[in-house]
């Protein structure tokens, strides 16, 4: 997964904005809140999170059209 400022066109992605934050190190862990109420957390090396942040708490997380499918309703 990655954290970028816009809409992602050549991959999926979620809207989302960060809620919280822990340093851990070497990496950071972000809790996020997509648009639609549901919670995620990534884990970043502090380097990548810290510019992932710098505009601010909105972003996008987006992942690889490859690695992505639709879960079936009701699953």
């Amino acid at each position: 997964m990655s954290l970028v400022k816009g809409c992602p066109g050549d991959a999926n992605g979620v809207a989302a904005s960060v809620t919280a934050t822990t340093y851990l190190g070497a990496a950071v862990r972000l809790g996020l809140a997509t648009r639609g109420g549901a919670r995620l957390t990534v884990t970043l090396p502090t380097e990548t999170a810290a510019k992932a942040l710098a505009g601010g708490p909105d972003l996008w997380v987006t992942w690889p059209t490859d690695k992505g499918f639709l879960l079936p309703e009701g699953h």
